[in-house]
């Protein structure tokens, strides 16, 4: 990184907003800056400047594994989130498995599972289906459900796409199993992908104290290749890595064949869970005609839909509104999908 002062990057990019590769400009500059704080500083002043397309979506990326490096992962899943619809009726499936990778380590399982139930039913790709059945899986594993995870560990591993995420069905098949299938697992992995972290980590006999879904093929995420020797004092130890070569947030070791437990010492959690969605707003016209014509064609598409009348500076307001349903998460996606623009309602 170059080291010219905060300041002037900024000044040297506020300069150039209105330039036709304003985008690889400000990529450069994120290239130059002295820390990650100033990339965030950055991204978040200029990338919002950036039109719709696939040169956003590669800031958008940028700034999302940056958060990550930051722990910010709430703000990382967001920014994954807006990656996957930046380019108008183009969506990047493997930015919403990166989504919901951040969104577990945020711990926000509810949020992750949002998007990959959607993923691996209506994604085309098989080896999208396999990776969200994956990353599924270590959801229902970290809310103590090992059969769940089982299940999911078993259909990605039946016909997987490739071999990492083979490798990840069958290290998420071993985490949730006991006895004989337990030993299965860790023997095939053993064989079939030597030198691996997780034949090092199947050796040592028990999940490091990191989150090891974090290693699962999902959206290119860094990932390690060589592992200690089993045996070695490292092996034991070694824990995966979260995008960006940090390490990621503690979780709790499994038990043979358990669920993730939290630490003994860990406080229950104290969050304050936000309030449900209760619609999406996808319309507001002052016209009712244009809100009824929209209403018309979100029917068309398959989407429940209603109409609102509102007041605004003493003038109507019509709101075309698409109830959230039992699953909020879906529902935006479907929206974003079929190229709405939608806004929650709480």
């Amino acid at each position: 990184m170059g080291a010219q002062t905060p300041g002037g990057l900024r000044a040297e990019l506020a300069g150039q907003i209105a330039l036709a590769d304003f985008p690889a400009r400000l990529a450069a500059a994120a290239d130059r800056a002295s820390s990650v704080q100033e990339v965030l500083d950055l991204f978040m002043e200029f990338v919002p400047k950036v039109q719709s397309g696939p040169a956003r979506r590669s800031l958008l990326l940028r700034w999302a594994a940056a958060l990550e490096l930051a722990g910010r992962w709430e703000e990382a899943a967001t920014r994954y989130e807006e990656a996957a619809f930046a380019a108008p009726g183009q969506r990047d499936t493997d930015s919403l498995l990166a989504a919901a990778r951040a969104w577990l380590a945020a711990g926000e399982t509810d949020k992750a599972l949002s998007i990959l139930r959607v993923l691996g039913v209506a994604s085309p790709e098989p080896s999208v289906r396999a990776r969200a059945l994956v990353l599924e899986g270590w959801a229902r594993l970290i809310e103590g459900s090992a059969a769940e995870a089982r299940i999911l560990a078993d259909r990605a591993a039946s016909a997987p796409a490739d071999r990492e995420t083979l490798l990840a069905a069958l290290t998420l098949l071993w985490a949730a199993s006991e006895g004989s299938a337990r030993s299965e697992a860790a023997a095939r992995i053993g064989r079939d992908f030597p030198g691996t972290p997780e034949a090092a980590m199947v050796e040592s006999g028990a999940v490091p104290p990191a989150a090891h879904w974090l290693l699962t093929p999902a959206g290119g995420g860094n990932r390690p290749r060589e592992a200690p020797a089993p045996g070695s004092p490292a092996a034991g130890a070694s824990a995966p890595v979260g995008a960006g070569g940090n390490a990621p947030p503690s979780a709790a070791p499994a038990s043979p064949g358990g669920a993730l437990r939290p630490p003994a010492s860990a406080p229950p959690s104290t969050a304050v869970r936000p309030a449900p969605i209760a619609a999406f707003q996808a319309g507001a016209f002052s016209e009712e005609s244009n809100a009824v014509s929209l209403v018309r064609e979100l029917k068309s598409k398959g989407f429940e839909a209603a109409l609102e009348r509102r007041e605004r500076g003493g003038k109507p307001l019509w709101i075309v509104l698409v109830p959230a349903g039992p699953d909020s998460q879906s529902t935006l996606l479907r929206l974003k999908d079929a190229g709405y623009e939608a806004y929650p309602v709480f």
